[in-house]
């Protein structure tokens, strides 16, 4: 009987990690996307400036695409 509940309990403990670590990564995807194109643009202003604009452009496009899908 005591068995049943455990493993009640252990569903719903397991369904709470998981929304917190859903909550968690959507959090850290949010906040990690400015630091990447902020480190961009200081890497970026090194270069010439007609290099700039198409470097820039393509660069925060691929680093948005990798955190978005996680380097899959």
């Amino acid at each position: 009987m005591f068995q049943f509940f455990d493993g009640i309990a252990s569903v719903i403990g397991t369904v709470v990690h998981f929304v917190i670590s859903v909550v968690n990564m959507i959090v850290f995807v949010l906040t990690q996307i400015p630091v990447a194109l902020a480190f961009i643009v200081k890497v970026v202003a090194y270069l010439p400036t007609y290099v700039q604009t198409f470097v820039l452009l393509f660069a925060g496009t691929c680093i948005i695409f990798n955190i978005l899908n996680k380097g899959d």
